[in-house]
């Protein structure tokens, strides 16, 4: 499954997995993006919005991450979707960290 996935997908999914470890998912779109920013961005650079939504569409498909329509009192981002994994973190930080490129990512992700 992980190793079907492109580098910006794998970034993609550590930034839902940090959000995992903080109990803050299911997130959305802009949630992720900025985390993997503020975060992850040594790997990938920043990441457009197109970017992370299509890393987020793939992960989905994979079925590496689950993705549910919040409702909200407000209009503003009502109907829009949020991200959860599907597999517990640990899991996931496990397949992440086989790649090379993330390892460091993995350990800081690990030490917060």
């Amino acid at each position: 499954m992980i190793d079907d996935t492109t580098l910006l997908e794998r970034v993609v999914l550590l930034g839902v997995t940090w959000l995992d470890t903080r109990e803050e998912t299911p997130a959305r779109l802009d949630e992720i993006r900025a985390i993997c920013n503020d975060e992850l961005a040594a790997v990938t650079g920043r990441l457009s919005e197109a970017d992370t939504a299509s890393a987020l569409n793939s992960l989905s498909a994979a079925t590496l991450i689950d993705e549910e329509t919040r409702e909200s009192e407000s209009p503003v981002g009502k109907g829009r979707p949020a991200y959860s994994l599907l597999a517990d973190a640990e899991t996931a930080l496990e397949m992440l960290e086989a790649d090379d490129q993330l390892e460091a990512l993995v350990s800081a992700v690990r030490e917060e």
